[in-house]
């Protein structure tokens, strides 16, 4: 072979092995797959893996919605695999029938290709916890109504689950049984085996008790069967203005005093907290937080043992971003985290990320923009916002997705990836995560596998005004070649 020929093809071995592009793209029908789209008014409640994946491929994906079409809020599940397909019948399984209204639903995986659900049901003089065990057939394995997770008559509402690791879940929730008529709340827990043993009390495992209202708890699992809870509590005001966290064994025991660790105390409301892993048992909490009588964004990091590492009541992250507002996080994988917010610059509304590498106190530089632009609402029509959703990629960056517009009927859900080099990886705008230009709002979104994403959203392109869809798609990440690619010359 001449020397020209093998010169060539050294100087484009050295090209295609440096080219810092990514191939990123939609796998599944570029329309999106249809999941519900019976005639009634549909929401999404969540999204799961059910963990059957191996390796770097993610497991199949367990969508629950609730539907109102009968004139009750019923809820539903459907399994769909890696390739978009459909596994359990069109209109979804029925998750129970009670004749009541079932809302706000939380799932974990069962780790057998099923799930265990949790949601409110309100049938009778209370609101009460139920749960459900689907199988990966679809099949409910604790009765078709399924069962209380707390028989206490009182009113149990707004909860969190995790998975405990072996297949149940850990299941905590606001309670009214001690309430002697100033709106007095406490916390409780369960864990529930995926049998649908109670494995506390029966009446659950007191988590926090005040003589004011508490928040919902948010969750992590521990992985030791055990869970982490982070929740807002009214104090001397009527407004939620202080954050506690409290860790709970395997047993249900708690394991940082009474009363839990103090996140913030600061005056002024505090709300829309989010939780995510640090490393080695640590935790961070991060926060909407108006003690300067504008909204910003406050975070903290708590050790093992419940302790704040950083200046009491937290440390102030969105950096230049005025009026910043409703945080997401999701962890990197490495002991650090994501944070991603609305903020407003120049007097208009975009998103904004920021990157906490370990233990790491915020620095001076400033938030990284993932979206400004047209679309946004802005800061006066906040009720029609909601938190930007997001989830990890396996390789220590995110996924995010975000509706442009909740209130007006051209908005289109858009869809971002940022690995831990921070280069976007779907444009300077994102992915539009369907080609139709139809009225779409209130994604969701899972990691399913390796640089891989599922996001669920509601769709309207049936038009009709009490008639909405869920659809979904899957966005894989394909990182560039590099290093030395041999070639046989010969």
């Amino acid at each position: 072979m001449s020397l020209w020929i093998r010169s060539g093809l050294v100087v484009c071995l050295f090209i295609f092995s440096f080219t810092p592009d990514v191939s990123a793209r939609r796998i599944w029908q570029e329309n999106g797959v249809p999941l519900a789209t019976e005639s009634g008014l549909i929401w999404t409640e969540c999204i799961i893996d059910d963990g059957t994946g191996m390796g770097s491929q993610g497991g199949n994906l367990i969508v629950i919605w609730e539907d109102n079409s009968s004139g009750k809020r019923r809820l539903y599940a459907q399994l769909v695999d890696t390739n978009g397909n459909i596994h359990w019948p069109p209109e979804g399984i029925p998750i129970s029938s009670r004749t009541g209204d079932q809302f706000h639903a939380r799932a974990v995986p069962d780790l057998s290709g099923g799930c265990l659900v949790f949601w409110m049901d309100h049938q009778g003089a209370n609101i009460q916890i139920y749960g459900q065990h689907l199988d990966s057939s679809g099949n409910r394995l604790w009765g078709i109504n399924g069962m209380a997770v707390c028989p206490f008559a009182s009113d149990q509402f707004w909860h969190d689950a995790v998975s405990d690791g072996s297949g149940g879940a850990v299941v905590a929730w606001v309670d009214d049984r001690n309430d002697i008529g100033n709106l007095d709340t406490d916390l409780f827990a369960q864990r529930v085996t995926k049998q649908g043993n109670r494995l506390y009390a029966a009446t659950g495992s007191l988590v926090y008790y005040a003589s004011t209202s508490e928040g919902p708890p948010s969750m992590l699992s521990d992985g030791s069967g055990g869970a982490f809870l982070c929740w807002t509590n009214r104090g001397s005001s009527s407004v939620m203005d202080n954050i506690y966290a409290q860790k709970l064994n395997a047993q249900g025991v708690i394991q940082w005093g009474p009363y839990g660790a103090s996140v913030c105390t600061a005056s002024g409301e505090q709300d829309y907290l989010v939780i995510a892993h640090g490393s080695s048992g640590k935790y961070w909490v991060a926060w909407n937080d108006w003690r300067s009588g504008s909204s910003e964004i406050y975070m903290q990091s708590l050790s093992s043992a419940g302790a704040s590492e950083w200046a009491a009541d937290g440390q102030l992250i969105n950096g230049s971003s005025d009026h910043a507002f409703m945080p997401s996080m999701v962890s990197d994988g490495s002991g650090g985290a994501f944070v991603l917010y609305y903020a407003e610059r120049s007097g208009s509304t975009g998103l904004f990320l920021r990157h906490f590498r370990d233990n790491s106190v915020p620095v001076s530089h400033d938030d990284m923009p993932v979206y400004e632009g047209p679309g946004l609402r802005e800061i006066t029509a906040w009720p029609d916002l909601r938190p930007a959703p997001m989830a990890p990629d396996g390789r220590g960056g995110c996924f995010m997705v975000w509706a442009l517009d909740y209130g007006v009927q051209s908005s289109q859900c858009y869809v971002q990836h940022m690995p831990s080099a921070h280069r976007k990886s779907f444009g300077a705008a994102g992915m539009p995560v369907t080609t139709t230009t139809i009225f779409q709002n209130y994604p969701v979104i899972m990691q399913n596998g390796v640089r891989q994403s599922i996001v669920a959203w509601h769709d309207w392109r049936r038009q009709a005004p009490q008639e909405r869809d869920i659809y979904a798609q899957r966005f894989m990440v394909q990182p560039p070649l590099s290093g030395v690619v041999p070639l046989l010359l010969e």
